[in-house]
């Protein structure tokens, strides 16, 4: 797998995107789940949230294992 794009590690990007998509799949789908009308509104909005969050998970955790492998401890890490 790989961890850096264009020369800066993937993993603070791909963590910043779940901190954003996690809390928006669930917010969603509560919603879907108790406002009938938002249900009818959102359609497939909150499969596609959950999806999305689903594959974020793990590809947070192996892009941090990644970047802790390649990083070198110091004094200062």
């Amino acid at each position: 797998m790989f961890d850096t794009i264009m020369g800066l590690p993937l993993h603070p990007l791909v963590v910043h995107a779940t901190e954003v998509i996690v809390p928006s799949a669930a917010l969603v789908v509560a919603l879907a789940a108790l406002w009938p009308s938002f249900r009818r509104g959102a359609r497939f909005l909150p499969l596609g949230l959950a999806a999305v969050a689903l594959v974020l998970v793990p590809l947070s955790t192996q892009s941090g294992e990644a970047l802790q492998d390649r990083v070198k401890q110091t004094s200062l890490i």
